[in-house]
Formats: structure tokens, sequence, C-alpha cells
């Protein structure tokens, strides 16, 4: 009787070992730490842009928006690298959790700048080319 149950175990054990081969496509692969580390690090810390983020101004929010000569107490513009802020007629839009500028040359809008608060996050969007130039925390 110990041949017979020393038979079925070992039938057992064969037959759950051919379950657990690896050409399995359904079985997952786990990283090794090294590369779970990198996948941690590529995930982006950036927030969502929109379409109407990356869209101008309307003209109706421009006309109601507050020209700003003086930009040192943005605290937003001292860590960015994106543009020259000062290289343009700065106008805030709306203040709040979302603080918006729209940085202007004559009459034509370049650049907007996104500053989330909450986040101490930044995006400079280059107005013109519907381009994000910045999106991540400062």
């Amino acid at each position: 009787m110990n041949k017979r149950k020393l038979i079925v175990l070992f039938m057992a054990a064969l037959t759950l070992g051919a379950c657990t081969t690896e050409d399995d496509p359904g079985e997952t692969e786990g990283l090794d730490p090294i590369e779970e580390e990198a996948a941690i690090e590529d995930e982006p810390n950036e927030a969502i842009i929109t379409e109407e983020d990356l869209a101008p101004v309307s003209d109706e929010e421009l006309e109601q928006a507050e020209l700003v000569e003086n930009l040192d107490e943005y605290e937003e513009f001292a860590e960015q690298d994106g543009f020259d802020p000062n290289d343009y007629d700065a106008y805030l839009v709306s203040e709040g959790t979302r603080r918006v500028f729209v940085f202007m040359e004559g009459d034509v809008q370049i650049f907007k700048t996104i500053y989330v608060e909450e986040d101490n996050s930044l995006e400079i969007i280059d107005v013109a080319n519907e381009q994000v130039i910045q999106n991540s925390p400062i």
C-alpha cells in the first residue's frame, strides 16, 4: 500500500510540475529588483495636459486679465528655464487652485503657464505650436 501512495504522490507532483513550464503564454514574468526600480523611476510625475490647456486663452478672458509688471512675487518663475518671462508682457488670467498666465508679444499669445499650487507643478505651453515645454513639479 505504501508503494501505491508513493506512485500517486509522484504522479501528482509530475502533473503539477508540467503545469508550470515556461512555455505557458499565460504566465507572467516578474521583474528583478533593478528593473522594478527603473520602472518606478520611469513613471511620470506629470499632470495631464488637456486640449483646453494647449489652446490660447479666449479674448474674453484676456480682456479681464491683469497686466503684471513684476513677476518676482510668483515663485514658479524662479525655478523654470523654459523661457525668459521678462521678455514678454505677462497677463494674470486666473488665480486660485490653478494660476494661469499668458505671455504676449504685441497682440500674439506666445506662452501660457499653469501653476498648480497643490502639486507645486508648472506647465509651460508654447501656445503658437500647441506644444508642452515643461510639465513637472518645481
